[in-house]
C-alpha cells in the first residue's frame, strides 16, 4: 500500500494546512484497511468513550464533586488550614445512641452498689408481682389452653410463671422488653421440663425451692448453677461431681481417659483435686467480675462440666468467656450446645452487648462449638498465651479470638434452639412468640388510650403514663 507523504511544500506556521494534510494522511492510511479492522477499531472507539463518561457520571451523581467543593470551602473559611484527621466531638455525638432498654440495662448493672456477675447470672426469688403478672398474662392468653407443653394445665401455669418471673425479675423495676421476651422462651422450655410428669413436676418443683436450684438455669438436657461464696458449701456435692468428671475417671459407663486432654488448652489449671474441690480457683477464686457455672444432667443430675465467665465490663455491656470444660462423653454434645445457650441468651436478655471467648489455635472442637453457636472470627493473637505442661515447661500459645454481639444473637438464636430442641418446638416458639407480641401491642395501645383520655381531661395532664393534678 503505497502512501503520499505530506508536502513539504506546506507552511508549517498554518496550523489549518497541517490539519488538513494530516487527515489526508490518516484517511489514507486507513482506507485500504480490511474492514474487521475497521469495526474493531470503530467499537474500540466508542466503548472507550463510553467509559469516559460513565466514570464521569458516576462522579458527578456520587456527589465526589460537590463534597471536593464543599472541602475546599471548608478548608478557605477555615483560612486554608486542613481539617484535623483525629475523631472530633462533634463527629462521636453523631453517632447513634444506645437503644433505650440496653441504656436502662447498663445503668441498672451500674447502680451503687454494683451487683456481681454471678448474682445477676443466678434467678432469684420469684417476685410476687411478676409471679401474678405472667401467671395472669399465660391464663388469659388464648393459646394458653392450646400450649404445646404438656402435663397439668395448674402445674404448667405454676411452672410457667415461677421460671419467667425469676428470669426477669433481675434487677428491680419493670423487666425490659429483650429481658421480658427471654424470660417467656425460658418459661415454656422450663414448664415442658417439670411438667412432663407428675414425677418430674414434684422433682422440680423441690428442686426451684432448694438453696441450690434456686440459683439455676434449668434446661431440657441440663441444669447450670452459678457458684457464689454463700452457696459454697451447698454446692460440695457438685463440686465433687465436677472433679470426678474431669480427672480421667470413667463416668456413666464411658472408659477411662486422659485428664490432660480435657484440661490442657484450658485457661484454668486441672485436673481438680476432689479432697480440696472448693479451693481450687476455679470456685474460690471468683471475683466480682467473674462467675462460675456448673453443668450437670437433668438425667443423672451429675456435673459434666463448667462454663467460666469473667471481664465483666457493664460500662461497655460486655463480657468475657476465658474456659468451657467438659467431659469428653458430653463434648461437642446437645448438653454442652444447650448449656452455651442457656449462657447467651442469659448474658444478651441481660442487656450485654458483646460476648467474647478466645480459644488455643490448635483447639478445633472449641473452634466448633463457637461457630456454630454464631461467633465470628476476629483475628488471632500471636503468643497471647504461656501454658505450664505437667512436666514443668512453659509453652506459648496462639489465641483465635471470636466474638458475638447482640446483633448477631437475634439472628443466631433460632439456629441454636432448633439444633437443642428440634425444628418443631423452634415453630412453636415462634408460634408462641408472635401471639405475645400481638398480645403486648393491643396492651400499649390501650395505655395509650387511656393516657389520652386523660389528658383531655380537665385538670390533669400525662406524667410517665400516670394521672396527676395540675395546679
Amino acid at each position: 500500500m503505497a502512501v503520499s507523504p505530506i508536502s513539504p511544500a506546506i507552511d508549517p506556521k498554518d496550523p489549518l494546512a497541517i490539519l488538513t494534510s494530516a487527515s489526508s494522511f490518516f484517511i489514507s492510511a486507513i482506507s485500504d484497511l480490511p474492514r474487521a479492522n475497521l469495526i474493531g477499531m470503530v467499537v474500540g472507539t466508542l466503548t472507550f468513550l463510553a467509559t469516559i463518561c460513565t466514570v464521569i457520571y458516576l462522579l458527578v451523581a456520587g456527589g465526589s464533586f460537590s463534597r471536593i467543593a464543599a472541602q475546599q470551602a471548608e478548608q478557605k473559611a477555615n483560612n486554608g488550614a486542613p481539617q484535623p484527621t483525629s475523631l472530633s466531638y462533634k463527629a462521636l455525638a453523631s453517632r447513634p445512641a444506645l437503644l433505650d432498654d440496653l441504656s436502662l440495662s447498663r445503668s441498672r448493672m451500674l447502680a451503687s452498689p454494683a451487683p456481681p456477675l454471678s448474682s445477676k447470672l443466678l434467678l432469684p426469688a420469684p417476685p410476687e408481682a411478676l409471679y401474678k403478672l405472667f401467671y395472669r398474662e399465660h391464663m388469659s392468653h388464648s393459646h394458653a389452653a392450646s400450649s404445646s407443653v404438656p402435663g397439668n394445665p395448674t402445674s404448667v401455669l405454676t411452672a410457667y410463671a415461677r421460671a419467667a418471673s425469676t428470669y426477669a425479675g433481675a434487677f428491680p423495676g419493670s423487666p425490659t422488653a429483650t429481658l421480658r421476651d427471654a424470660a417467656r422462651r425460658y418459661a415454656r422450655v422450663y414448664a415442658s421440663v417439670c411438667t412432663a410428669s407428675v414425677k418430674e413436676n414434684d422433682k422440680w418443683a423441690a428442686f426451684a425451692s432448694d438453696p441450690v436450684g434456686s440459683a439455676s438455669l434449668v434446661g431440657s438436657l441440663v441444669n447450670l448453677f452459678a457458684v457464689t461464696p454463700p452457696t459454697l458449701p451447698a454446692a460440695a456435692s457438685r463440686l465433687a461431681s465436677f472433679a470426678r468428671c474431669t480427672d480421667g475417671r470413667p463416668i456413666e459407663g464411658e472408659s477411662e481417659y486422659d485428664p490432660t486432654s480435657v484440661w490442657c488448652l484450658a485457661l484454668s489449671p486441672g485436673p481438680v483435686d476432689e479432697a480440696a474441690a472448693a479451693d481450687h480457683p476455679l470456685f474460690s477464686g471468683t471475683s466480682p467480675s467473674s462467675a462460675t457455672l456448673l453443668v450437670s444432667s437433668n438425667t443423672t443430675l451429675k456435673t459434666v462440666g463448667v462454663i467460666v465467665l469473667g471481664r465483666d465490663d457493664p460500662a461497655s455491656l460486655s463480657v468475657d468467656v476465658p474456659d468451657v470444660v467438659f467431659h469428653p462423653g458430653y463434648a461437642g454434645t446437645l448438653q454442652e450446645a444447650e448449656a452455651l445457650y442457656l449462657v447467651l441468651q442469659r448474658i444478651f436478655a441481660l442487656g450485654y452487648r458483646r460476648v467474647t471467648r478466645s480459644v488455643d489455635a490448635g483447639d478445633v472442637a472449641g473452634k466448633k462449638l463457637l461457630e456454630r453457636a454464631g461467633f465470628s472470627l476476629e483475628g488471632t493473637a500471636a503468643k497471647a498465651r504461656l501454658k505450664e505442661l505437667e512436666g514443668g515447661d512453659v509453652v506459648s500459645c496462639n489465641l483465635d479470638c471470636y466474638a458475638m454481639l447482640n446483633s448477631d444473637w437475634k439472628k443466631r438464636w433460632e439456629g441454636m434452639y432448633a439444633a437443642v430442641y428440634g425444628a418443631g418446638a423452634l415453630a412453636e416458639e415462634k408460634r408462641a412468640t408472635a401471639r405475645d407480641t400481638e398480645e403486648d401491642e393491643k396492651k400499649d395501645k390501650l395505655r395509650e388510650m387511656r393516657e389520652e383520655e386523660l389528658k383531655k381531661e380537665k385538670g390533669f395532664e400525662v406524667v410517665e403514663g400516670e394521672g396527676k393534678k395540675t395546679k
